[in-house]
């Protein structure tokens, strides 16, 4: 959908667009990340050669937290529903960090290997989406408010 597009073109205008000193700063929603975990991350997922382990991926944006619901799909076993509170963060090389606050699957919380796992995925295709920037940003701030999360970072200029 435009939503998922949206969320996308929006992050990354925000660097092309980018003030004189370099700074940037955008602001998404809750809506736009849902539809970019239906449509645009299984693909990004897939350059990456991972398997995206979701479908039907909604996210809520509230107290500094993102929470997806999804249900989780892995070979040979049964689909489930899986409830992820991350909170997003900025790794050392300036990129998205995600960091697990919880994770439920079904009544039962998510094994850590496969916790493990799907938290790389995530994080992995949150920065391939901004694979033509690699090197050439750093993240300075997250926010997360009610309904929106707003990205605040700087251009390296060389």
């Amino acid at each position: 959908t435009q939503a998922a597009a949206t969320f996308e073109q929006t992050i990354i205008d925000s660097i092309a667009q980018a003030a004189p000193d370099g700074t940037f700063s955008t602001t998404v929603t809750q809506e736009q990340f849902s539809s970019w975990l239906q449509i645009k991350a299984p693909a990004y997922a897939a350059i990456q050669k991972q398997s995206w382990p979701f479908k039907d991926g909604q996210a809520a944006f509230k107290n500094a937290k993102v929470t997806i619901y999804a249900t989780l799909m892995q070979a040979g076993a049964p689909e489930s529903p899986v409830q992820l509170v991350l909170i997003p963060g900025i790794a050392t090389d300036g990129e998205f960090k995600i960091t697990v606050d919880s994770a439920q699957m079904g009544i039962f919380g998510v094994p850590g290997a496969l916790l493990s796992h799907i938290t790389d995925i995530i994080q992995t295709s949150l920065n391939g989406q901004l694979g033509q920037y690699k090197g050439r940003y750093t993240l300075t701030a997250i926010t997360v408010g009610n309904g929106t999360i707003s990205v605040n970072g700087k251009v390296i200029r060389g």
